[in-house]
């Protein structure tokens, strides 16, 4: 029988998003989450609380099946420059279905220490 944690790597990137979600929305009770429907025209935000106006925390969930590469940093960088052009995020949240390795560790953690002025960030491995 295959762990959570395998069968987490095989969904799609929709069905990852919307459980995202309910876990959050589990975690969090009573916030006003929501949920932004738009694959790809999503302006770097999947989930979100608080006003798109500015002060928001934004999740961007991210279904990777093999582990983060070049490629998928892309991605990730990718949403946060939208993010960051289209709203005013005080955290900026990466939520992905794998570990990360050494390299990707690294890596993030440049990422954090590169927008640090712009925005808090931080990562969730659902």
């Amino acid at each position: 029988m295959f762990s959570l944690h395998h069968r987490l790597k095989e969904l799609d990137s929709e069905t990852f998003e919307r459980f995202c979600f309910q876990l959050l929305a589990e975690r969090h009770p009573g916030a006003q989450l929501q949920h932004v429907e738009g694959a790809g025209g999503d302006k770097g935000v999947d989930i979100f609380l608080g006003e798109l106006s500015g002060g928001l925390t934004i999740w961007q969930c991210k279904a990777f099946r093999n582990g983060i590469g070049r490629s998928q940093k892309e991605q990730i960088e990718s949403s946060l420059a939208d993010a960051l052009k289209n709203f005013s995020p005080k955290r900026w949240i990466l939520c992905t279905s794998v570990d990360l390795s050494i390299k990707a560790h690294s890596w993030f953690q440049r990422l954090q220490e590169s927008n640090r002025a712009q925005v808090e960030i931080g990562r969730a491995h659902v």
